[in-house]
């Protein structure tokens, strides 16, 4: 099963596709977030849903919300068998009661951590979901309301813990207990000292998590302390493979990106009529200019790189793997629709962004290769019909009961018609 990298941009960095795996300093923004692309629903309708309509478990005993009556894991039905192995990471077997325990555990600490928010600043503040400055958390509602997708992340983490617990064994690796605290801290919604030490709060807020990944996952204090060991590891070898000689070409072999006549439209028809002008040899700044556009910039091409922050990875990925001539696009993007003709390659010296650039994408790239390695990953498919979709936000804490949560009204659809 082929998978992308996504990168862990809150707590643990799965995002990614990119498969994810970079960590945070902000002890406000701890978590991962994915969203489905291409998904037809808007942002307030999938918060709604997180809230209301999460996906079911095929075949679990939903678990009482009555107030006061004590959280149960939802039973699995009496066929269903937890030692089950779903994938083979090299030597080690991931079962399926390892997957629901980590998609529980991944459930509970993004819903904890929205807790720790709304109990610092006031459920009135966090939970108002038509702010702007809460999109983080209705996007964590959004990822938890899609709890198949949130599964596949889950799943792959699994893989990923064990691939840099499994390295980092094979290269006689020690563990930094300077960056293992700070993991830890970072599931708590905590940082440490500048000086590395743990917060005066540390105590109470660890003993309450684990408490809390007992009850609502059923994982022990080892069993975390396992899956930040695998994160730290992570980190440590980000850091290590990074850095090999490899990682960045000689100033002969640099390619800095390559020149673009490019341009983003909001129409799929528009953009195929300029792939269509551009593929009969007009300048793409002619064909803008005659479609009522204003070009940006006097010159008729420029230098795209790598690292460009405004185009998607499928963007980015098309363009690199083309040839000087070749046209790309339409190709759909949240902007609108890109469409471009690429030129020859640009040879420069690296500034320091392309070389960080491409130090991460030599990382990303070992660790996808280790995860599509046939021989040393082997995924049976048999577990996402099996994916939990508890706890529930209620569950977790009285803050999260619908009352205290103000949702975006829905954007008006064709089935749905405005008053």
């Amino acid at each position: 099963m082929k998978r992308h990298i996504v990168i862990w941009v809150l707590l643990l960095a799965i995002g990614v596709v990119v498969l994810g795996a970079c960590s945070t300093n902000d002890p406000d923004n701890p978590g991962f977030v994915h969203v489905e692309e291409g998904a037809a629903e808007t942002q307030a309708a999938q918060t709604a849903a997180a809230v209301a309509n999460p996906t079911a478990t095929t075949g679990a005993t939903p678990t009482s919300t009555t107030t006061g009556t004590p959280y149960v894991i939802p039973t699995d039905p009496p066929d269903l068998d937890g030692s089950t192995v779903i994938t083979r990471v090299g030597n080690e077997d991931l079962t399926l009661a390892d997957f629901q325990k980590h998609v529980r555990f991944d459930r509970y600490r993004l819903l904890y951590l929205i807790v720790k928010l709304a109990e610092k600043y006031g459920p009135e503040q966090i939970l108002d979901l038509t702010k702007q400055d809460n999109l983080y958390v209705a996007s964590l509602f959004e990822t938890l309301a899609d709890s198949y997708s949130l599964g596949v992340q889950s799943q792959r983490l699994m893989v990923i813990e064990s691939i840099a617990l499994q390295e980092a064994i094979r290269r006689g690796m020690e563990l930094d207990p300077f960056q293992f605290d700070a993991k830890l801290a970072e599931y708590l919604g905590l940082q440490v000292t500048d000086g590395g030490a743990l917060p005066p709060e540390f105590d109470e807020r660890y003993a309450e998590f684990l408490q809390g990944i007992k009850t609502y996952a059923n994982m022990s204090e080892e069993e975390f302390r396992r899956i930040v060991r695998a994160r730290t590891l992570y980190n440590q070898l980000e850091f290590l493979i990074s850095h090999e000689p490899d990682a960045i070409p000689t100033d002969q072999e640099a390619r800095v990106g390559v020149e673009m006549q490019d341009i983003v439209v909001t129409s799929e028809a528009e953009a195929q009529i300029i792939a269509d002008r551009l593929r009969d040899g007009e300048l793409l700044k002619d064909i803008a200019i005659s479609l009522g556009y204003t070009p940006s910039s006097p010159d008729s091409s420029r230098v795209l790189r790598w690292s460009d922050p405004n185009l998607t990875d499928e963007i980015l990925t098309a363009v690199f793997e083309a040839n000087p001539g070749d046209i790309v696009g339409p190709i759909a993007m949240p902007q609108g629709w890109y469409v471009g003709k690429v030129g020859e390659e640009v040879f420069d010296t690296l500034s320091p962004d392309d070389i960080d650039t491409l130090r991460e994408q030599y990382f990303l790239l070992w660790i996808e290769g280790r995860m599509d390695d046939p021989d040393f990953v082997v995924d049976y498919d048999n577990w996402v019909e099996h994916t939990p979709q508890e706890p529930l936000p209620q569950d977790v804490s009285p803050l999260l009961r619908d009352e205290n949560i103000t949702l975006p009204e829905p954007t008006p659809t064709s089935e749905t018609p405005a008053d």
